[in-house]
């Protein structure tokens, strides 16, 4: 099947939008980037017992899912083709469903961020593979956004692990 030329102008304005928002973060937001939320109220062994139950959580499937939730959502950067931001929109549907399926993550600030970038990152897919399938830009376009912002608070969600890292 040829693509045509809405099909071509679609897949030439969610690359630019990848680009822009999935690589290099969404700075044009309607909310601000999220901050990790530091805990100096905790000892240093309190927070290397909150660091032990979240590295728990990270070595198990939940964990994964995390991994594979990132990985879907990157690959839409250098998408070329309508079919591959419909299935690139389809696994991160996929993988945010699975990540949705697990056990919190036992550290409040976060958990606060995984549900924000779940959230964000299904209703981009969703958004992303219904203006694929329909040659709707606008829809994509709207997806790509989301997704973008799902990735800031994963990128926050890293942020967050680290500080948990630093009690070790």
């Amino acid at each position: 099947m040829r693509a045509s030329r809405a099909q071509l102008a679609l897949i030439s304005l969610a690359a630019a939008l990848v680009a822009g928002v999935v690589a290099y973060g969404s700075s044009h937001t309607d909310r601000s980037k999220p901050v990790p939320i530091s805990t100096p109220s905790l000892s240093p062994a309190q927070l290397s017992a909150v660091n032990a139950r979240v590295t728990a959580w990270t070595d198990g499937p939940a964990g994964q899912h995390l991994v594979d939730l990132y990985k879907a959502m990157e690959s839409l950067n250098g998408v070329t083709r309508t079919a591959e931001v419909s299935d690139d929109c389809d696994s991160i549907t996929t993988a945010a469903a699975a990540g949705q399926a697990e056990p919190p993550i036992p550290d409040a600030p976060a958990q606060a961020h995984w549900v924000l970038a779940l959230q964000d990152a299904r209703r981009g897919a969703l958004s992303c593979s219904a203006g694929a399938e329909r040659g709707d830009a606008n829809a994509v376009a709207i997806g790509v956004h989301s997704i973008g912002e799902g990735m800031t608070e994963l990128n926050s969600l890293a942020d967050r692990l680290d500080v948990l890292q630093s009690a070790k």
